[in-house]
């Protein structure tokens, strides 16, 4: 009676994983800055953030279930919440300190949904259901990377379907997109490359680098997570490119590298093949490396956008080293940034920043950052190495991802950092 009960009782659980997370996996597609999360006439914003309040109270209230029916043992999730609770004080010390207002959007999506990503993953680790929602959230990805890589083909390159509707969205400015089919939206004007002009494959994404996040996540999943080299990963590869994204393109060489220079090192033919491997691979990196450079430098030779944001976030960071200024503070950063940017009477300017890990560690704090992001990113890869999986793999390419990217408050982001806060108070995760 007691294994019989026991057993409708892994069913129920596991059943309701499964759907949960397949509604936080689509919440994180949607969520990361598509145009129907920054639409302007429509309060989608506010729809995804009250969905996500509800998915969050029924993710706590199946985990504690869980907990009580199981008699775990909370400890370490108890303990781990300090520390958190810790970042949360010292973030919000900085926020009130500089004049800003701690708002309780910041809270919740930089402390509340943390915990609750923590407890949810622990959840399904608990139900043998290890890394499911990853996996679910990159075969979404995927089907979608099979459409947009059509639809963009069809609609923006070869222009053999004209657009069936279009949508005002906030980015930036306010401007119409045009959407073709309710499918695919061309959200960003042909760009020049190498004398070529190109038009970036942007799906159903604000632009082109939020779409290149996703499908790199989903890229990085596939690759260390489910550790698998097939049709699925060159087609997640292919649409990447077609992003034209620095980052995208960077986590394509840094997975190609990885997996490929594991392939050739178990291959019999290894001393042949390592050498072209490794050279090809480093050929390419130091072409795209070359290209970030002329993209970096203007033509008058000064520093890009992109290298004084860095030099903004670190002066600004320098000035409030342990506390920081408030995530959402931008104005002393802007103060720090070259002038030539800051919009005046008949400029509009550019103090758009671009880099997540500065924005973090300025607007956080040393305190904020380490327990935030560095140590569950240094945790997971020191684990993951002495597990002998490959999640660490994840960790570096999020670091690179996060480093050039305003990613850090989606909650695509926050889920993979609550993951691997998660594998360190799980032992037994080590693969799906």
């Amino acid at each position: 009676m007691i294994a019989s009960e026991s057993k409708y009782n892994m069913y129920f659980f596991k059943r309701t994983g499964k759907i949960i997370s397949l509604f936080w996996a689509v919440l994180f597609f949607i969520q990361s800055n598509s145009i129907l999360f920054v639409s302007y006439d429509t309060n989608i914003k506010r729809y995804i953030y009250l969905i996500s309040i509800v998915l969050a109270s029924i993710s706590l209230i199946m985990t504690m279930s869980l907990y009580f029916v199981n008699q775990q043992n909370i400890l370490p999730e108890i303990v781990l919440i300090f520390f958190l609770i810790c970042s949360c004080a010292a973030m919000y010390i900085g926020t009130v300190l500089n004049g800003g207002k701690f708002e309780f959007n910041t809270f919740y999506t930089y402390f509340v949904l943390l915990i609750v990503f923590i407890l949810w993953s622990k959840y399904l680790q608990s139900v043998e259901m290890n890394n499911y929602l990853l996996v679910i959230f990159r075969k979404l990805v995927t089907v979608y990377a099979g459409v947009s890589l059509i639809m963009w083909l069809v609609c923006s390159v070869l222009k053999i379907i004209q657009p069936t509707s279009s949508i005002f969205i906030s980015w930036g400015s306010i401007h119409p997109v045009p959407v073709y089919l309710h499918l695919y939206a061309q959200s960003q004007e042909p760009i020049t490359f190498l004398g070529f002009e190109a038009i970036r494959n942007t799906g159903m994404f604000a632009e082109a680098p939020m779409y290149s996040f996703v499908l790199s996540i989903a890229l990085l999943v596939h690759s260390f997570v489910e550790k698998k080299m097939n049709c699925f990963t060159i087609l997640l590869m292919i649409t990447i490119i077609t992003t034209a994204s620095t980052t995208g393109t960077l986590v394509v060489l840094l997975v190609l590298f990885i997996r490929l220079s594991e392939l050739m090192i178990r291959s019999k033919y290894r001393n042949m093949l390592v050498p072209i491997t490794v050279t090809l691979l480093v050929s390419g990196f130091i072409l795209l490396v070359t290209v970030v450079i002329l993209k970096i430098l203007q033509s008058d030779g000064s520093v890009s956008v992109r290298m004084d944001d860095f030099n903004a976030g670190y002066i600004t960071w320098m000035q409030h080293p342990l506390f920081g200024i408030g995530l959402f503070n931008d104005g002393p950063l802007i103060s720090n940034m070259n002038p030539a940017r800051w919009p005046y009477l008949g400029h509009v300017g550019n103090v758009g920043f671009s880099s997540g890990f500065m924005k973090i560690l300025a607007g956080g704090g040393l305190i904020f950052t380490i327990i935030f992001l560095i140590c569950p990113v240094m945790i997971n890869f020191l684990i993951s190495i002495r597990r002998k999986n490959m999640f660490w793999g994840v960790s570096v390419g999020l670091v690179m991802i996060i480093s050039i990217s305003l990613v850090q408050n989606l909650y695509l982001f926050i889920f993979l950092i609550g993951w691997m806060w998660s594998n360190f108070i799980n032992p037994k995760n080590g693969g799906n």
